[in-house]
């Protein structure tokens, strides 16, 4: 029973369509043995789970304006000295868990490539 859980189905917010499914998020309920067993273990070995520090999601206090505000600062940096900054940005909220990873990786190590120094 340990690994299990009910997963509920939660409205993103108000007044949205509850019959599309993309107005829906999954929120796994576990059992009290489990969350308090995790709990242990973290406070064990915390110390060994290193992020990045460009990592900014699912990281206490930082989220998606910390990384905008790197990209800007980044940005900012290169066009002070005149250079050129390409960017690239690309919405995987609906494909994140569907979208091959590496094939992503491959094909934008191939458009970079095609980009004048």
């Amino acid at each position: 029973m340990f690994g299990l859980g009910i997963v509920v189905p939660l409205i993103k917010g108000h007044n949205l369509d509850n019959s599309i499914s993309e107005n829906y998020r999954g929120i796994t309920l576990s059992t009290h043995i489990s969350k308090k067993i995790e709990m242990y273990i973290l406070d064990l070995y915390s110390h060994h789970f290193v992020t990045s520090d460009l990592q900014f999601d699912f990281k206490k206090g930082l989220g998606c304006s910390h990384a905008l505000n790197t990209v800007r600062s980044i940005v900012q940096h290169y066009t002070a000295g005149n250079s050129t900054v390409n960017l690239c940005a690309l919405d995987m909220a609906k494909a994140f868990d569907k979208v091959n990873h590496y094939a992503l990786l491959i094909s934008c190590w191939i458009v970079m490539s095609l980009l004048p120094l």
